[in-house]
This record gives C-alpha cells, sequence and structure tokens, in this order.
C-alpha cells in the first residue's frame, strides 16, 4: 500500500482551505491539483472526505478515545490518535511514514505536520477566519486531508469551549 501513496502523489507545497458558509465547519481544501470537500458529523467527531471524486470515512473509535481513522470502502488507510486530552497534538499514521500535528504556539491556532519526508504549516489567514492555508512539503494528499480535517476539528473544540459549549 506505501507504493500506491508514494507513486500516486507527488509532493504538495501549497493548498488552502475555504469554509462552505459562514456558519458551517465543513471546508473545501484545493490546491496542487487535488480538491476535498472535508466535512463533519452535526452530532458526533467523526465526517467524511470526498477526495478527487473519492469517498472516504473518517471514523472516531470510543467515546473517550481520541483515536480517529480515515477509511474508504475496503480497508483503513490513515490513523490519527490525541496524544493527550490537554494538549493539541495527534501522531498520524500512514504508509507513507508517521507524522506529528501539533500547535505551533500554546495561545495560536496554526498547526504544524511533521515527518522524516517534511513539514507542512496550517495556518488560519487571519484571526477571525476558518479559511487556511497550508505551505510546505508532505509526501500524500491523504494524509494532508485528515490533517486539515482534525485542524478543523481542534478549532471547532476551541470555540465550542469558549462559548460554554455550543455554537460555532
Amino acid at each position: 500500500m506505501a507504493a500506491l501513496f508514494n507513486d500516486c502523489h507527488h509532493t504538495i507545497t501549497m493548498m488552502t482551505s475555504t469554509p462552505n458558509s459562514i456558519f458551517s465547519w465543513n471546508s473545501t481544501l484545493s490546491g496542487e491539483g487535488h480538491r476535498a470537500e472535508l466535512n463533519f458529523n452535526l452530532m458526533s467527531e467523526q465526517g467524511s472526505i470526498s477526495l478527487n471524486g473519492k469517498y472516504y470515512s473518517v471514523n472516531k473509535h470510543g467515546i473517550f478515545r481520541g483515536k480517529w481513522t480515515l477509511s474508504d470502502q475496503s480497508r483503513s488507510l490513515v490513523s490519527a490518535k490525541k496524544l493527550s486530552a490537554f494538549m493539541r497534538t495527534f501522531t498520524i499514521s500512514s504508509p507513507t511514514g508517521t507524522y506529528t500535528l501539533e500547535a505551533r504556539s500554546a495561545m495560536g491556532r496554526s498547526m504544524v505536520l511533521r515527518g522524516n519526508r517534511g513539514q507542512t504549516t496550517i495556518a488560519p489567514d487571519h484571526i477571525f477566519t476558518r479559511r487556511a492555508s497550508l505551505s510546505g512539503t508532505l509526501p500524500d494528499i491523504e494524509t494532508t486531508c485528515l490533517a486539515m480535517w482534525l485542524t478543523l476539528l481542534t478549532w471547532h473544540r476551541s470555540r465550542s469551549s469558549s462559548n460554554g459549549g455550543g455554537g460555532n
């Protein structure tokens, strides 16, 4: 399966994530010849990603466990695990390697995805938006999509907790 990821994808250098509406956490990720729709289920920390016309589900495993998988119809392709309930850090495992997605700083919303094949920065375009830019290098688009999905989930959690548990 690692050969599938390496042969089908080129190094990503720049992508953008745009919310589908002012009230939605669903977003479109585009650039580098790829287009993905990142969708969140209304009442859970699960969702889906439609990438270049192919459908993937994002499933959370267990209520209190911070573990997600990105799966197509037949198998899990990428998995992510939140290392601590108190930190914005995930370990992401894919056929191309293991990556760490973590907050760039304690106070900011920017996230950095690091691995043995490169580094990608996910940064909001400005302080009051969910629109974001992704820049750097990363070998596969599936890992990039899941990292952006988890970043949006992290931003949503933060927004919900600052609003007393509700709202956008």
